[in-house]
């Protein structure tokens, strides 16, 4: 079980920097709220709204170019590795075209935030935040897309690396421009937009001066292999295009919470932003376990051992349900470690309201987040071998039905906040219980995203290859 294919030791070498460069996102990620609440509590929940509906707009592409992992995760354990780099490549041009054109959602802030409706000073958080991270969109698919190459062959620790240098590029950017230090102005949420952009460009200039180099052409035709290939690419868009879709709507309903969330008030709106930073505490190195189950699953099914996929699925889901246990115990005994760091010794009665409603919300985060578990892993298995249609659809419509339909309703009849986060909860275990479902019907480990190989066709048709001789 440790040293075996698909066993602890494979899943642990590819989960591991996976889940620490997660780690480090989440990590960045909560020190900047951390920062903007100390420089405004509204900033704050601004970032968290804007940042999402920036994301809303960028999922579906990085859905869809994060699916180029499988292709070289299934290219790779079919011993293909020449296909590879093409395959990064139709990754690329789809990263480089979307992001250019991303940019122009910049004149879509105002109205969206109008129709949102929040107070005008956190509305204009909001605007100015999310005018800056439309610039990210380009740099963030293009690192994704270049990720792939390592992350898709299982050198995962690249990918940890240099994410990690970015994160910290970007912690230290934002104590800088958020709060004017260094002789720099004070941006508040602009210098926090601002630290990101310029820290996801490093990101992109790292992966490029490794990708272009001649050893790796050798062998995965990382440079020759530049030219656009319709038919790789119409297949990357049949498989990625679902995945895509899935990750946009997923963010489209979380996003449609928070939104509908904040029509409560700004501090049960604060608290909801804090609360969901909180979460990606332990969300986000789950995330990075499925990631590393997907591609081993990707792996094993290119050399059609699904039985050594299915052996990985069940590691990384003792090793994600454990973890999420351990913290959703720290949740309901140690709240308050999770929600003291956004609180000064100067806080005023707001923010100790906002801190008061955090610790009710986290005890649902404790209830969901081992169902969470089971959710990312199994979901992450489909994905890995080419179920994306089904995930797609059982997220979008049960984050409808379960969790953005009941949020309105609660709000429109005058119903306590708590009714938004028990439809939440029921949200999170549906979908763990129909993925799991899935899961046990095996459909998956029939299926495949690569072509299949000559060689292959002519062993299933031996009378064709003796006519061929």
């Amino acid at each position: 079980m440790w040293i075996c294919d698909g066993g602890i030791k494979e899943v642990l070498v590819v989960a591991l920097p996976l889940i620490l460069s997660c780690g480090a996102h989440t990590v960045q990620t909560f020190i900047d709220r951390i920062f903007l609440t100390h420089y405004d509590a509204g900033a704050m929940s601004a970032s968290m709204l804007a940042g999402l509906c920036n994301f809303c707009i960028v999922s579906f592409l990085m859905g869809l170019v994060t699916y180029t992992n499988t292709f070289v995760a299934q290219y790779g354990g079919a011993g293909r590795s020449e296909r590879i780099g093409p395959s990064v490549w139709q990754g690329l041009y789809i990263a480089a075209i979307s992001g250019l054109l991303g940019i122009l959602t910049i004149y879509i802030a105002v109205p969206m935030f109008n129709f949102i409706g929040h107070a005008q000073q956190v509305r204009n958080f909001e605007i100015e935040y999310f005018r800056v991270m439309t610039f990210c969109i380009l740099p963030s698919l293009l690192a994704t897309a270049f990720s792939c190459f390592y992350s898709g062959r299982g050198q995962t620790m690249v990918v940890m690396w240099i994410n990690t240098a970015a994160c910290a590029i970007n912690i230290v950017l934002d104590y800088v421009l958020i709060f004017g230090h260094w002789g720099f102005p004070r941006l508040g949420v602009t210098g926090a937009a601002v630290a990101t952009v310029i820290a996801m460009y490093g990101s992109v200039v790292i992966y490029a001066l490794m990708f272009f180099q001649k050893k790796y052409d050798v062998i995965f035709h990382t440079i020759r292999g530049w030219k656009p290939d319709f038919d790789l690419m119409k297949r990357l868009l049949r498989y990625g295009v679902p995945n895509g879709v899935n990750f946009m709507l997923d963010m489209i309903n979380f996003t449609a919470f928070l939104a509908i969330i904040g029509k409560y008030d700004e501090s049960v709106q604060s608290a909801t932003s804090m609360v969901f930073s909180v979460n990606m505490i332990a969300f986000m190195p789950v995330v990075g376990m499925g990631m590393a189950v997907s591609i081993i699953v990707g792996k094993y099914l290119g050399m059609d051992r699904p039985a050594n996929a299915v052996r990985s699925t069940w590691i990384g889901l003792s090793i994600s349900v454990s973890f999420m246990t351990f913290i959703s115990v720290l949740y309901v005994f140690c709240g308050n470690i999770f929600i003291k760091p956004f609180i000064d010794s100067s806080a005023n009665e707001n923010i100790l309201l906002i801190a008061q409603i955090s610790r009710k919300m986290l005890y649902f985060v404790a209830v969901y987040s081992i169902a969470d578990a089971f959710a990312i892993v199994f979901s992450s298995v489909l994905k890995g071998a080419g179920d994306t249609r089904f995930v797609m659809n059982v997220s979008f419509v049960g984050g409808l039905v379960f969790m953005v339909i009941p949020a309105w309703i609660a709000v429109r009849l005058g119903f306590s906040y708590y009714v938004p986060w028990f439809a939440i909860t029921v949200f999170i275990f549906a979908l763990a219980v129909t993925f799991w479902l899935r899961f046990k019907g095996g459909k998956w480990k029939n299926m495949r995203v690569i072509e299949q190989h000559q060689a292959e066709i002519d062993e299933a048709n031996p009378i064709k290859e003796i006519a061929h001789l």
